[in-house]
């Protein structure tokens, strides 16, 4: 499929992560405006996946999701976690198409199953059926049932490698609360602009002490999950969500901003 991305909207940029589900409708509504630009063309095919911030991370955390289901309380955090993020897709697409989007929300935790934390199987008709008819797929980060452990959290991140792998995007874009990847956090004076194979190990040296985490798994992870994508051939490019327009020039690559991966 021609000119397909894959665009992530970070769950520290779409919610207020201090302020339990809170949504910052102000950059949900920026960040529509420019889609609807790219949608309207028809020049763009679009998957976009958003993380869970504020309405999935701090239930996740209560309930101890990421340890499996260890009692009752543990299936009414399942439900209670999954409902959450239903509530925060429901945000999303509602702006969206207030925008014209034709958003097609697809909820994770039905078409997922985990093993040991690792993602055995993914129901991905329905996405590339969507896609056929020029709907928008949005997933989400979201609880999944585990073979092993009950059950799992599914991130955003590994949605997206799973997704990369299946259908090959001419890129891969993800939106964060930062203008990209910095050797210096929480400082942010060093940003990297392009990460190849020549300054790898330096800039994941640079990061891996970075205290920041979350039920999945932190900066770092994230990191990892986006370079496997890149060697796969696939251009990855971190964005800051919270500056108008950034996310349009990506798309149309209009600008050189934010970090680039390229391996």
């Amino acid at each position: 499929m021609s000119n397909l991305m894959i665009i992530k909207l970070g769950g520290s940029v779409i919610t207020d992560k201090t302020k339990f589900k809170s949504v910052r409708t102000g950059v949900l509504e920026s960040v529509s405006k420019e889609l609807a630009q790219v949608v309207k063309t028809g020049d763009y095919n679009l998957i976009i996946v958003h993380g869970g911030g504020s309405f999935g991370h701090p239930l996740a955390h209560k309930y101890k999701l990421t340890e499996g289901i260890l009692n009752f309380e543990s299936l009414i955090g399942i439900s209670e976690t999954i409902d959450s993020m239903r509530s925060l897709s429901l945000y999303v697409t509602e702006i969206m198409r207030k925008h014209g989007i034709p958003v097609f929300p697809i909820q994770t935790s039905a078409i997922a199953l985990m093993d040991k934390d690792q993602l055995i199987y993914f129901f991905q008709e329905t996405i590339k059926h969507a896609l056929t008819r020029h709907l928008v797929p949005l997933l989400w980060g979201d609880v999944a049932l585990d073979l092993s452990k009950g059950c799992s959290i599914l991130s955003g991140d590994e949605i997206i490698r799973f997704l990369s792998k299946k259908f090959s995007p001419d890129k891969v874009i993800f939106g964060t609360d930062v203008d990209g990847v910095f050797l210096d956090f929480p400082t942010n004076s060093k940003l990297v602009r392009v990460i190849n194979s020549d300054n790898l190990d330096r800039v994941m040296n640079a990061i891996k002490p970075v205290s920041y985490t979350d039920v999945t798994g932190g900066f770092y992870k994230k990191m990892q999950v986006m370079i496997d994508i890149a060697r796969q051939g696939i251009l990855v490019q971190i964005i800051n969500l919270l500056r108008p327009g950034n996310l349009l020039k990506a798309i149309k690559n209009l600008d050189k901003i934010g970090t680039i991966i390229e391996l």
